[in-house]
């Protein structure tokens, strides 16, 4: 099937030369050139069956233009198998052809363009193309490339709408990506029919095993069954780092997705889309417009133990997802997150509800971060501690300016007549056997369970009533004394 494919290509492009170039009999000078059964085109003296040639710089390649800068989201994916294609090739060296160079990152390879007559009849630029372009820095054996697919929405010429990196990255709408698939906007697989397709026929009742089409300006990829993406494929029966099956979904490490756009890997080495920007800030949004008050966006973590296959339960301490700060380091990369907001499973887990903890975290510079509050599946919240046992819980120092506690029974019943002031000789009796104020809580009580501030503001006021009420009854005797002397 694939030496039947290349030659209908093979027959395509000649057909496009033939009807594009003026006939000529083999004897009539001008620039096209004939000599001992070689044909040169810009050269008299072709060395070759065909040779182009063209010192002037000016022979024309496709090109692409970009306006603005770019966006960079992506899934991570790497191999060590490589491999040889011969089907048919584009070979780039700087240089001249007597002395070639060696090609640098960004060197455009050769294309597959495809090119519709405009309004005028004349053809100026191509409608789409698919191009092979030097990714990186040129070995001595191996070239690093990737694969740049490409269309025109008639306004322009064509723009990158796909690319595969050397390392299988595979980004659409956006030129690179850092992950396995980077996706700058809304992914569609559309299958069109209709005349000026190249495919491939087999026995299967007329169907055509695959296709590409162009309908308009737009570029179809089409196929009888699923569609199998790959760079460096070593055989047939070797893993695809995209699929697109017949309903339409598509799969990036596997080739039975489930969704729309299913993601998998599993050598715990999958990396979330990444939204990279210089300069000033972006805003990530999720918005929704509703006149019901329980209709909302959400982003949502989801974790469970097990496989994609075969799910299993969350165990307490499971980690269900954060939001995480990262700031360059002084080597310019990012090493550790300086804060993040988590999730936590915070407790076992029922059959429909899971218990869950909300820990936040910062780095003082020194080390990874640290959890420095935590709020509990019960509410109570903890400063400075895991593990809070009230509604809030600090294992430090407080600093404020002002401190405002509710509080019910205040004591000024103390002045009322109907109160019973302890005698001081029973104050005293308390005190001898005991060591502290009656009511008051022991050295022992307070280093066990704490000071409650409210119940101890409370008890003080109340021993400096029954104190006042003392000293105004020590303040009658002593007038009563003097008054006495006095007389």
């Amino acid at each position: 099937m694939k030496k039947s494919a290349l030659a209908i290509i093979a027959i395509l492009s000649a057909i496009s030369f033939t009807s594009n170039a003026q006939t000529w009999s083999g004897s009539t000078p001008g620039d096209i050139y004939y000599n001992s059964g070689n044909v040169g085109i810009g050269t008299t003296s072709p060395s070759t069956k065909l040779s182009i040639y063209d010192n002037s710089n000016t022979l024309k390649m496709p090109r692409l233009i970009k306006d603005g800068y770019y966006d960079e989201l992506g899934l991570y994916n790497y191999s060590a198998t490589d491999y040889y294609r011969t089907d048919l090739s584009f070979r780039r060296a700087r240089g001249t052809a007597a002395s070639p160079a060696a090609s640098q990152s960004g060197d455009w390879l050769g294309s597959f363009s495809f090119w519709a007559a405009n309004s005028g009849a004349s053809f100026s630029n191509p409608s789409a193309s698919i191009v092979g372009i030097v990714d990186g820095t040129p070995g001595s054996s191996y070239v690093p490339g990737k694969i740049v697919f490409q269309t025109s929405d008639g306004s322009a010429t064509t723009t990158d709408r796909m690319t595969i990196k050397n390392n299988g990255h595979v980004a659409i709408g956006t030129g690179d990506g850092s992950d396995l698939l980077t996706v700058a906007g809304n992914t569609r697989v559309v299958a069109y029919a209709g005349n000026g397709f190249l495919g491939y026929d087999a026995a299967t009742g007329g169907n055509h095993v695959f296709s590409l089409t162009r309908q308009s300006n737009d570029l179809a990829l089409s196929a009888l069954g699923g569609i199998g993406f790959s760079t460096l494929k070593t055989s047939p029966s070797a893993s695809y780092s995209m699929f697109i099956n017949t309903s339409g979904d598509v799969g990036i490490g596997t080739t039975s997705p489930s969704t729309k756009l299913s993601i998998y890997d599993n050598s715990n080495t999958l990396k979330m889309p990444r939204l990279i920007k210089d300069g000033y800030y972006d805003e990530l949004g999720l918005y929704n417009y509703s006149a019901t008050d329980y209709y909302r966006t959400d982003l949502s973590f989801r974790r469970a133990r097990g496989t994609a296959a075969s799910p299993a339960a969350s165990q307490s301490g499971d980690w269900l997802g954060s939001f995480s700060f990262w700031a360059a380091n002084s080597g310019a990369s990012f090493s550790n997150p300086s804060a993040s907001i988590v999730g936590i499973v915070d407790g076992t887990p029922g059959s429909s509800y899971v218990p869950g903890k909300i820990v936040f975290q910062t780095s003082d510079g020194s080390a990874t971060t640290t959890d420095r509050m935590t709020i509990k599946n019960n509410g109570k919240v903890g400063i400075g501690t895991t593990t809070p046992d009230q509604l809030l819980s600090v294992n430090g120092t407080i600093h404020s300016k002002e401190v405002l506690v509710d509080l019910t029974g205040w004591p000024d019943f103390v002045f009322k007549p109907t109160y019973k002031l302890p005698a001081l000789t029973e104050v005293k009796t308390y005190i001898d056997k005991n060591q502290h104020l009656p009511e008051i809580p022991s050295a022992q009580e307070i280093e066990q369970n704490g000071l409650n501030v409210g119940e101890m503001n409370k008890l003080l006021m109340k021993k400096v009533e029954e104190l006042t009420l003392y000293l105004i009854e020590q303040n009658k005797r002593i007038e009563k004394l003097e008054s006495q002397i006095k007389h």
